[in-house]
């Protein structure tokens, strides 16, 4: 459902329409402005500060979300500390963000884009075993397989260990 949204951004009123767009991280929204500018906005999952999707932490996203905050039931999601991994394996750059958590003796990461947004859920099911579960609901997300296929290689050194788990 389509809603129309003034925003007060740099003493200048903006005028939309906001689409919400369910998300269990993000408070997110795609706003067409009656500008022509249009983009995703939504909630940090680390700070819960509102971020304009590729473009990061702005100015127009801070008075989006300033905006949205005054007339919106919205429900602030959960934050989460995530740890930032970066680096080149065979040439090709791998950064992303991951948030651990154990469900009974699994390990669950939860794996961010470099523009913080929440991309999928990968789980160690045991020694060999892992499973990934995301949203066909919101594409455009992806990660290359080259990068889903190091994931648990590298994740297997940032498994915090929960008592009585052992994976050898």
């Amino acid at each position: 459902m389509k809603n129309k949204i003034r925003v007060n951004h740099e003493n200048e009123l903006m005028e939309g329409e906001m689409t919400e767009l369910s998300h269990h991280l993000h408070i997110m929204y795609h706003i067409a402005f009656s500008n022509g500018y249009e983009n995703i906005f939504f909630t940090d999952a680390e700070t819960g500060e509102w971020v304009e999707e590729d473009l990061g932490f702005t100015n127009l996203a801070a008075s989006v979300g300033k905006t949205i905050s005054l007339y919106s039931e919205a429900i602030e999601k959960r934050r989460v500390a995530i740890n930032w991994y970066h680096e080149n394996i065979n040439g090709e750059p791998i950064y992303f963000g991951y948030h651990q958590y154990w469900v009974v003796n699994w390990s669950v990461f939860e794996i961010f884009a470099p523009n913080k947004r929440f991309l999928f859920t990968l789980i160690k099911i045991d020694n060999t075993h892992w499973q990934l579960v995301y949203s066909k609901e919101q594409p455009g997300w992806e990660m290359s397989a080259g990068t889903i296929h190091e994931l648990p290689q590298i994740l297997e050194e940032h498994i915090a260990q929960f008592p009585g788990t052992n994976f050898s």
